[in-house]
């Protein structure tokens, strides 16, 4: 159930709250966070061209400012980026990005610990039981099974937070009423256009 997912709300005093009950303050007064001499400071790498990622970047390096932490975006050429982010090289403090799943979603290539090395699992993701849960769901063919196996999934990474989801994207099509022989695909915006024709 929808209910049961955790959802993390904005709450910068909340976090500055957590951070100091974890150790991190501002001991030298530059208004980053430090612990045992090491400033809370990272990198965010994003790919170059998507100018959605690169005004994120921005939002989460000013968000993150007020609480004390510094993350510095770093704008990268998309397969330079997919090269420094992948196996063996994992070359990044936190990444950016976005996934485009299929219908019949099936994530054990992003969240399998098996993954890790030479996968799509390029954050270290483990966890035993949703390991076990993702083999299982590979087993299933009938969608509504599918869907309830991958509510325990979805419930177990969102308690474990590998990845802060940020958005979806909402698109709109507007279609003219003459268009004939259109399909609507959920991830391909030209499916089959050899098939469109405008009825006069």
């Amino acid at each position: 159930k929808e209910a049961d997912i955790p959802i993390f709300e904005y709450d910068p005093k909340k976090a500055k709250k957590m951070l100091k009950e974890a150790g991190w303050e501002d001991t030298d007064g530059d208004g980053i966070l430090d612990k045992d001499g090491k400033k809370f400071s990272f990198t965010i790498k994003t790919n170059q061209g998507n100018k959605v990622r690169e005004d994120a970047a921005v939002v989460i390096q000013q968000q993150l400012k007020e609480i004390g932490i510094e993350a510095k975006p770093q704008i990268v050429e998309f397969s330079a980026l997919i090269e420094q982010t992948s196996a063996p090289n994992w070359n990044y403090d936190a990444l950016l990005l976005g996934w485009s799943l299929a219908t019949f979603p099936d994530q054990y290539d992003i969240f399998h610990s098996s993954q890790s090395k030479a996968g799509l699992n390029n954050i270290w993701y483990k966890n035993e039981e949703v390991d076990k849960l993702l083999v299982n769901a590979k087993k299933l063919k009938d969608r509504k099974e599918y869907s309830k196996a991958y509510e325990k999934i979805y419930k177990m990474i969102a308690e474990d937070q590998p990845y802060t989801f940020l958005f979806y994207y909402n698109y709109h099509r507007a279609i003219p009423k003459n268009l004939q022989g259109f399909e609507f695909h959920p991830k391909n915006d030209f499916y089959e256009v050899n098939k469109w024709w405008l009825k006069k």
